[in-house]
C-alpha cells in the first residue's frame, strides 16, 4: 500500500492502543512497543542511507516522562484521553540527511513504493511559518506486543545538509516558542528555573553561529544577543543565571522573526536550485510556497539583511 499524501487517510497517524486499562497503563504499553519499533525504524534508515548515500541521525526514544508530560502539559491532575495518547507518534524518531536534493528525491520515491504511512513534503507543499522544511513520513512499523501483532507509528524525516543545518541553528528558538502552545499569537513566556541553564546555553550557540556566519545582519544578531543576555549573569555570556527568565511579548516577536531569516540563509542556494524530474528541470523549493513564509514577517528587514548577497543558480 502506498504512502498517502498529507490530507488523505489520516487514520494512519493514530496509534493502535491496548483495549483495556487506564490511560496511563495504555500509554505505558505504547511506550514498551516503541522500544521494539525503535530498532525496526533504525533498520529502515540504514537501508535508505546505504542505498541513497544518506547520513543517519538516529534519535533516542523520547523519554517516557517527557512524552507523558507532552500529553498532560505538565499538569499532574489533567485527565489524559485515549484519543490524545493515540496521536503521540514521535516517541520513535529518526532523520536521514542527504548531500543533494536529487538523492533525497530518489529516496522519497523508494519510500512511496515500499512503506505505509503519510508524507508531508514541506519543500513542495510549503514551509511552516518559521520557514522550516523537510520531508516527514509518519510510518506504520510492525511490532509484536503482549502476544499480539500490531504496529507502532514512527516519525522519519528526510533533510538535505542545508535544511538540517538550519534546523539545528533554529531549534533552540523553537524550544522557547513552543511554550506558547499552538495559538500562534505572540505572548510573554516564562522559562522555568529548571530549564534556564539548558536553554540559555543552546540559545548562546545559536547566537554565536548567527554572528560567525553573518546571518541576518548586525541588528538581528544584536537583538538575539539581548534576549540571550537575559539567561546570563554577565555581558560576556560566561555565567548562566539560576532563576526563571521572563521574556516579553516583544522578545517573543523578535524570536518569531528569526525563523525565516535563519532558514533563508541556509536555503539561499536551494531556492534557486533545479533538479531533473521526469525529464524537466524543476525547482527544489516551490516559489509560491516560499513567498508565503514571509506573509506575517517583517519582509523589509529580511530584504535589507540579504541585499548584498549574490544569488546564483545552482544545479544539484
Amino acid at each position: 500500500m502506498p504512502i498517502y499524501k498529507n490530507g488523505k487517510e489520516k487514520y494512519y497517524a493514530v496509534q493502535e492502543l491496548a483495549k483495556n486499562g487506564t490511560p496511563r497503563e495504555k500509554f505505558d504499553i505504547l511506550y514498551a512497543e516503541a522500544g521494539e519499533a525503535h530498532s525496526a525504524l533504525h533498520d529502515i534508515t540504514r537501508q535508505i542511507a546505504r542505498k541513497f548515500g544518506g547520513q543517519i541521525v538516529m534519535a533516542p526514544l523520547k523519554l517516557r516522562e517527557v512524552a507523558w508530560g507532552k500529553l498532560s502539559r505538565g499538569d499532574a491532575k489533567k485527565v489524559v484521553a485515549d484519543a490524545e495518547i493515540a496521536k503521540l507518534n514521535d516517541i520513535v524518531r529518526a532523520t536521514v540527511k542527504f548531500a543533494t536534493f536529487a538523492a533525497l528525491l530518489k529516496a522519497q520515491r523508494h519510500m512511496d513504493k515500499t512503506y505505509d504511512g503519510i508524507v508531508y513534503d514541506r519543500y513542495k507543499d510549503g514551509a511552516t511559518e518559521s520557514g522550516y522544511r523537510d520531508v516527514k513520513y509518519v510510518l506504520k512499523v510492525p511490532v509484536q506486543s503482549q502476544n499480539r501483532k500490531t504496529h507502532h507509528i514512527c516519525e522519519l524525516q528526510f533533510h538535505t545538509v542545508q535544511s538540517r543545518d538550519a534546523y539545528e541553528v533554529f531549534h533552540p528558538i523553537y524550544e522557547v516558542l513552543r511554550r506558547m502552545g499552538k495559538e500562534g499569537a505572540a505572548q510573554p513566556i516564562t522559562i522555568d528555573k529548571k530549564d534556564t541553564a539548558d536553554l540559555g546555553a543552546k540559545l548562546r550557540q545559536t547566537w554565536s553561529t548567527m554572528l560567525i556566519r553573518h546571518i541576518g545582519g548586525q541588528d538581528i544578531v544584536h537583538a538575539l544577543y539581548e534576549i540571550v543576555r537575559l539567561f546570563y549573569l554577565d555581558s560576556t555570556l560566561e555565567t548562566l543565571g539560576e532563576g526563571p527568565v521572563e521574556l516579553s511579548k516583544q522578545d517573543v516577536e523578535t524570536l518569531i522573526e528569526m525563523g525565516p531569516i535563519i532558514h533563508e540563509a541556509y536555503y539561499r542556494n536551494m531556492k534557486n536550485a533545479r533538479v531533473m524530474v521526469d525529464g524537466k528541470l524543476q525547482p527544489v523549493i516551490d516559489g509560491q510556497a516560499r513567498k508565503g513564509i514571509y506573509s506575517n514577517q517583517k519582509i523589509a528587514a529580511k530584504q535589507a539583511a540579504m541585499k548584498d548577497v549574490v544569488q546564483n543558480k545552482v544545479y544539484i
